[in-house]
């Protein structure tokens, strides 16, 4: 997933457990890697997405919650350059 090819705003979201990239039909392109937590005892699914709007940002949310997916860490982190504000 390349910025500069995608307008948007670029979010990092961290859920508990670890997510097939198959499993969900997310309402955007999501790219999913799987971790443990710092403490190295939980699995946790790191979803970076690049959203156009804040309209697809509460989508995405939305989907989070009716899969019933723990938020641990959500940041929006722009490209470099760009101000996150």
């Amino acid at each position: 997933m390349n910025p500069e090819n995608h307008p948007g705003k670029r979010y990092t979201i961290v859920v508990e457990g670890h997510l097939s990239p198959d499993w969900v039909d997310w309402p955007c392109q999501v790219e999913i890697r799987q971790d443990m937590d710092e403490n190295g005892r939980h699995a946790i699914s790191i979803l970076t997405v690049i959203l156009p709007d804040q309209p697809a940002l509460h989508s995405l949310l939305d989907k989070i919650r009716d899969l019933n997916l723990t938020l641990v860490f959500f940041q929006r982190s722009d490209p470099a350059g760009q101000s996150a504000i």
